[in-house]
């Protein structure tokens, strides 16, 4: 069958099969792949110790976020020991430390000082940071009596031996941080880390899961202060222990809000929760064009179809854009090459691309994409007779040269308005491709 298309469209590189596929310009490669999870504490790193005698001393991690005052009177001799990370984390660790020797008994009381920084509290608060500490049986109880600073940044706890510690936020709404188009919606859920009263198994290394505990006291939710929000900023509702924001139709300014969830604690304190939602307005909409014509010098001859984009800012919160990522829908309608024509059906499928201007302020912008879709085909050679019968199942991929992230459609081209990028180049092989998109 492959042989008979061959022929049939003088040579053009259609692969039609049982799962064919028609490829445009090399590997099929996937692009940039989406963020990962959020990861635990790296480590080990190697440890960082002092030789400690019955006067007392100090001993620091080698990050500086971890500083052990032992008193005079806690040892009774000479002691070497020692501090580095550890791999080994409670639930939500935002760092873990083992101390050593590992069993060290203290005759008195030593002081572990955790420095935090403020991007530690994302999603959280001061107030909400504990220290845990790893059992013998693998499991992590919380230290009580944590004094929190949220001046110097630094929650200090007490202890009277060594082990593993790692300090960890209690409540926390996650995502911490996200991103949504406008008038979509977004999941936002108050997750707990609870002492772990048995062995905690890593999901990956140095990630543990929390646990979204239903909030027996009423939650307010808010956005940027208000109760359930507006249609400027978007809008929360939701459970005690969870609830869906919808963005608004429009990015606000500035486009990051603040959602909030509060609520009161069993001992008639307040807990106040606020994470971070970027409202993606800006991006680019438009379409292109292109084709291949009846010419050896590309690889899919006779090709043609078109086109539109959908980019919206996926940059970090708080920080101005230059790098845009969306849908792209692509339609083939038919090819043609000596004398013959395939026609697909129903010939559209959707993908991913990206828009990158040039942030140093060069004028300069790049878009490329990856597509694929499955349709079926019919072909008839030059004098109309049929040669793949309707309905043929066929896959079309649009997909990366060798070594790339995508068929580059424009790389590097000029513009003089950035809220209108308009040009030509070519793709994959497929031949010329123009654009127009325009910025929202």
């Amino acid at each position: 069958m492959t042989t008979l298309v061959s022929r049939v469209l003088g040579g053009a590189l259609l692969v039609v099969l049982a799962v064919g596929l028609l490829s445009c310009g090399g590997s099929s490669s996937g692009g940039p792949t989406g963020p990962t999870g959020p990861t635990g504490p790296t480590g080990p790193t190697g440890p960082s110790g002092s030789t400690i005698g019955p006067a007392g001393g100090t001993v620091a991690s080698g990050d500086g976020n971890l500083l052990v005052s032992v008193p005079p009177g806690a040892l009774a001799a000479a002691t070497a020991l020692s501090v580095q990370t550890s791999a080994l984390a409670a639930h939500g660790a935002l760092a873990s430390y083992s101390l050593g020797p590992d069993g060290q008994a203290f005759a008195q009381p030593v002081r572990l000082v955790f420095s935090y920084a403020e991007a530690d509290l994302a999603g959280s608060a001061a107030d909400q940071l504990l220290v845990a500490t790893r059992a013998a049986d693998g499991s992590w109880p919380l230290l009580p009596g944590a004094v929190v600073d949220p001046v110097a940044r630094t929650v200090a706890v007490t202890t009277t031996h060594f082990s593993t510690y790692s300090l960890l936020r209690g409540r926390q709404i996650l995502p911490a941080q996200s991103t949504v188009k406008v008038g979509a919606t977004k999941r936002l859920d108050v997750y707990t880390c609870l002492e772990a009263d048995g062995p905690v198994v890593p999901l990956d290394p140095g990630t543990f899961e929390c646990k979204v505990v239903p909030i027996i006291r009423p939650v307010t939710w808010s956005v940027q202060g208000v109760e359930g929000g507006n249609a400027t900023f978007g809008t929360i509702a939701g459970s005690g222990f969870g609830a869906t924001y919808t963005a608004p139709a429009s990015a606000p300014t500035p486009d990051t809000v603040s959602v909030t969830a509060s609520f009161a604690t069993n001992e008639g304190g307040t807990v106040l929760l606020v994470a971070q939602v970027k409202v993606a307005g800006g991006g680019y909409g438009g379409t292109f064009t292109w084709g291949a014509p009846a010419s050896p010098s590309y690889a899919n001859t006779g090709m043609s179809g078109t086109g539109t984009v959908d980019f919206v800012d996926t940059c970090p919160i708080d920080q101005p854009c230059n790098d845009f990522e969306g849908t792209v829908t692509v339609t083939v309608a038919k090819q043609e090459a000596g004398g013959g024509t395939c026609v697909f059906t129903p010939g559209q499928g959707t993908g991913t691309g990206h828009l990158i201007l040039d942030p140093v302020g060069a004028n300069l912008y790049t878009w490329f994409f990856n597509a694929s879709w499955t349709a079926t085909a019919t072909c008839t050679d030059a004098e109309g007779h049929v040669q793949v019968a309707d309905g043929y199942p066929v896959m079309v991929v649009f997909s990366p040269q060798p070594g790339g992230v995508g068929c580059y459609a424009g790389k590097d081209f000029s513009f003089t308005d950035p809220a209108h990028l308009a040009g030509a180049g070519t793709a994959c092989g497929i031949g010329p491709v123009t654009w127009d998109f325009t910025r929202r």
